[in-house]
């Protein structure tokens, strides 16, 4: 029997927001203890080099979802540009947590009560 000496690959898929992102970064690279390899190839290693590219994650999913935003607001869907807007606004949250809240304000609204919120 022969061994063949390749480096371990790993594809975590997320289905969630950006905090859920962050875990499995985490998670995969031990917490920066094993390099990662993006998709051109560079290396990522080290708490540090793992933060900025959370940043840079962040800030590319934020300015996706207010051009999002304002492409709705010219289309006079004023709504849900605001809906937009809100999910937006906790970007680390978890994509469940974020339409829970949307939904429960939407309930909230629909039974005459004030919650002081936008949707």
């Amino acid at each position: 029997m022969s061994v063949i000496n390749t480096s371990p690959d790993m594809c975590k898929a997320s289905r969630s927001g950006l905090a859920t992102v962050k875990h499995h970064l985490d998670y995969v690279s031990r917490n920066g203890e094993v390099e990662l390899t993006n998709e051109s190839g560079e290396s990522i290693q080290g708490r540090d080099e793992l933060r900025a590219l959370r940043e840079q994650m962040k800030a590319k999913t934020l300015a996706t979802w207010g051009q999002v935003a304002k492409n709705l607001e010219a289309a006079g869907q004023a709504d849900l540009a605001k809906s937009v807007t809100v999910l937006m606004r906790d970007a680390d949250k978890s994509t469940s947590s974020r339409t829970q809240e949307l939904f429960d304000l939407a309930k909230a609204r629909g039974k005459g009560k004030d919650t002081g919120q936008e949707l």
